[in-house]
């Protein structure tokens, strides 16, 4: 039995790393299947002829995993068939000295019967125990596992310190924030303090790799600053649980998600209906007058995957709902990181005209686009990293080269905005 127990315990381990190692072959060999299947890949796979380049991927993915699982359940054969063998032996003994001692008399057939079921009986017995054992065994590599996961994002569970569930927003800061990649040796932010209260209106600016992306990255907490910290109405967000954070924030991002659900779904995310609200956001955002026209209204299902009435919205009319869909959560922060990437010149002056008249949020924007500049309360312009300068827009073209440099390259043939200045 020992031996058995010690085999099976020895397999469970090697399950165990497997697949804690080929965990990433696995996701490519998934990742290449989505590839191949997903409608937003179909366009430039054709183009590019590159079908049978991701269906190679896949299969090397595929086959790279299945070999690997191939060796390891030959091994598990090899390892069983042994210890179960020796286990056999020691049965087969038994049985052979019973049977002698049967044939020298002292024992009759009923004996040797009796025995035979007994050694049988004892012996399914002893392998439930093993299987059982080994069951557990299991379990519990399993469970250090799950112990290991939820260490790593210890740092993410909520502090000791009780934070008043109705306190309103007041400000965010960074304070002197540093900040490097894993696993990187540069930092990708140097230093950064600004302070945005309620009401402000902050936009980010810069050349890309500058840092802008990942300073929404650190307030979203994907990761913690190297040095520094910030701070949302002078408490650490490290001290507020995932839940009270994220109810301070909205966000409108430039790579949104479409859901295979309603529109109105799409739009509401969970949070309670308000009519009111969800009309609102609909004009605000520019997405009434299609919605309107679509024959189920809000109850349109959005793509055709489980819905063969649903309808395939345009990159500019499922930017809008996105758009819609930040609005409606009454959070006192706007996220901003290039919204207006994919709607038309006209929808994106409205939209930026609507920031003006968003006095009760705070908004923190990203963006290439103009229209931005005179609304704001203060412009950040970012370099590798670095705060280079920052003020108002007219503040900026009288003090800054950089910025007026910046300026004219980005934005000096917005002709609208040029006959203001």
């Amino acid at each position: 039995m020992i031996p058995s127990v010690l085999v099976q315990f020895k397999i469970e381990d090697k399950r165990l790393e497997f697949i804690y190692k080929e965990t990433i072959t696995g996701r490519k060999k998934n990742y290449f299947y989505s590839v191949l299947t997903k409608p937003e890949y179909a366009k430039e796979i054709k183009i590019f002829n590159s079908s049978n380049f991701f269906k190679n991927k896949r299969q090397y993915s595929f086959y790279e995993f299945y070999r690997k699982k191939r060796q390891l359940s030959k091994n598990e054969f090899i390892k069983m068939s042994i210890s179960s063998f020796i286990g056999k032996i020691g049965v087969i003994i038994t049985m052979f000295w019973v049977f002698l001692e049967m044939v020298r008399g002292k024992y009759n057939i009923s004996n040797f019967t009796s025995t035979f079921l007994a050694i049988t009986s004892l012996e399914t017995t002893f392998v439930n125990i093993v299987n059982l054992l080994s069951l557990n065994y299991n379990c519990l590599l399993s469970l250090d596992y799950i112990l290991k996961f939820f260490e790593a994002n210890e740092t993410y569970k909520k502090h000791d310190k009780k934070l008043s569930k109705n306190n309103a927003f007041h400000c965010l800061e960074f304070q002197n924030v540093w900040f490097k990649y894993p696993n990187s040796s540069n930092y990708s932010l140097k230093n950064i303090n600004f302070k945005l209260s309620r009401g402000e209106k902050i936009l980010m600016i810069g050349e890309n790799g500058s840092g802008k992306s990942t300073i929404i990255k650190l307030l979203l907490r994907f990761y913690e600053p190297t040095e520094g910290k910030i701070l949302v109405n002078g408490i650490n967000i490290t001290e507020y649980s995932d839940y009270e954070l994220y109810s301070f924030y909205t966000a409108i991002f430039q790579d949104y998600n479409k859901y295979s659900i309603s529109l109105k779904e799409n739009i509401l995310l969970g949070d309670r209906e308000n009519s009111q609200r969800l009309k609102g956001v609909l004009k605000n955002s520019q997405a009434d007058g299609f919605v309107h026209n679509l024959k189920h209204g809000l109850d349109t299902n959005l793509t055709k995957i489980f819905d063969p009435d649903g309808i395939e919205l345009s990159t500019g009319q499922m930017q809008k709902i996105a758009i819609a869909r930040a609005l409606y959560k009454t959070a006192p922060v706007l996220i901003m990181d290039e919204p207006t990437a994919s709607v038309d010149g006209k929808s994106e002056r409205e939209l930026y005209e609507l920031l003006k008249i968003l006095d009760d949020r705070a908004v923190l924007c990203i963006s290439h686009q103009p229209y931005m500049v005179e609304s704001a309360n203060e412009i950040i312009l970012l370099n590798q990293g670095s705060i280079v300068v920052k003020g108002t827009h007219k503040e900026l073209l009288n003090k800054s080269k950089e910025y007026k440099l910046f300026f004219d390259k980005n934005f000096g043939n917005d002709q609208t905005l040029n006959k203001k200045e």
